[in-house]
């Protein structure tokens, strides 16, 4: 799943994410809000969908918890990696360098929610991008393949070293209490609940 060449993907400024920009023309808004739609009828997985509900609720997040600065606490997630770039970018970058799937993204998504939700710690720009890669890793290793995670080339990516990243890896699973497995039906909510917010946005958009 990681390749040593891909450890140029986050160092380059190849590529980006028109699907999960806010600024979408209204022909690309009607496709998505009918992709949307057919992936709430049929629960099938489009990827770019699932990468575009991914950061639209990241960004969602972000923008609530602009207005609690103030309670906002230092973490071992804080980082200032790559904050030239905007967070389109720097999503489409990570999901280049670990290749899942669009079932996978939104696994990951729920577990950072609820590594969110239990750590009270406020998503932002200082963290989003460890937290994106931490909680990937996480979710490939329990529902993938544990052996496909490269460290070493995370470290060299994160410009870390390995005992940053394990404590890191131990922090978000310590929060979740180590409670990976997620039950399915309450998976599937979670699912309709976020598509649904999405297909009002894509709607507020025509």
């Amino acid at each position: 799943m990681l390749k040593k060449s891909q450890e140029r993907i986050l160092s380059t400024n190849s590529f980006e994410c028109p699907q999960a920009s806010s600024n979408l023309s209204i022909k690309d808004t009607q496709e998505f809000l009918y992709k949307t739609i057919t992936t709430l009828k049929t629960n099938r997985m489009d990827y770019h969908i699932c990468q575009s509900l991914y950061l639209y609720r990241i960004k969602f997040i972000m923008d609530k918890n602009k207005k609690k600065k103030n309670e906002r606490k230092s973490t071992i997630f804080d980082s200032n990696y790559l904050c030239d770039e905007n967070i389109e970018q720097i999503f489409t970058r990570i999901l280049k360098l670990f290749e899942v799937d669009g079932q996978i993204i939104i696994l990951s998504l729920f577990l950072l929610e609820k590594f969110i939700y239990k750590s009270r710690i406020l998503l932002d720009e200082n963290n989003y991008t460890k937290l994106i890669i931490v909680s990937l890793m996480e979710t490939i290793k329990f529902f993938v393949d544990d052996s496909s995670i490269d460290a070493k080339l995370i470290c060299s990516v994160l410009k870390i070293d390995k005992e940053m990243l394990v404590n890191m890896e131990y922090t978000f699973l310590n929060y979740i209490n180590y409670k990976l497995n997620i039950d399915e039906e309450k998976f599937f909510l979670y699912k309709q609940k976020i598509m649904i917010i999405w297909v009002d946005y894509l709607k507020n958009k025509l």
